[in-house]
């Protein structure tokens, strides 16, 4: 792991970086800055209770972020759980530690929100990512079911 990593609190300012980086989810580069609607989109995500979205930075550069909410329950004794979603590295910073950061700052914010599970979803395809994910405790005991409610257009 880089010594100068730093993993916070996403901020207005890193919507360009956030953007940039979550298009490479879907092996696209991005080098446009972010529109008005993916600005308002951030300040809805930054206002929200409960959920807190993550940047890693290196050398002064924002090479990843992680996204967590955290659900109200009322099983469990009313324990809330969360989920993770949009884990992604820059491809250059991969096998550095910096997805390890990323999740263990989501599972430690879980863990502080009183969370009794923490879940996620990964691609099947992802080797890497679910070797990371098993690596920190995560199994997948069970087959899951996933239905798309409408087909969202990569901004």
């Amino acid at each position: 792991m880089s010594p100068d990593l730093t993993v916070r609190a996403a901020q207005l300012s890193d919507v360009d970086d956030l953007v940039r980086l979550l298009e490479l989810m879907h092996d696209g580069v991005r080098e446009t800055p972010a529109s008005a609607r993916e600005v308002e989109l951030l300040e809805e995500i930054l206002s929200q209770q409960n959920r807190q979205l993550f940047v890693a930075v290196t050398g002064g550069q924002t090479v990843g972020t992680v996204d967590i909410v955290v659900v109200s329950n009322l099983s469990r004794d009313g324990s809330p759980w969360a989920v993770v979603e949009n884990l992604v590295v820059d491809p250059s910073k991969r096998r550095l530690g910096i997805g390890r950061a990323l999740m263990t700052a989501a599972i430690d914010y879980a863990e502080g929100s009183g969370c009794y599970k923490i879940q996620l979803v990964s691609n099947s395809a992802r080797a890497n990512a679910q070797a990371l994910y098993r690596s920190l405790g995560f199994s997948a005991p069970v087959d899951g079911f996933r239905r798309y409610l409408k087909t969202v257009a990569v901004v």
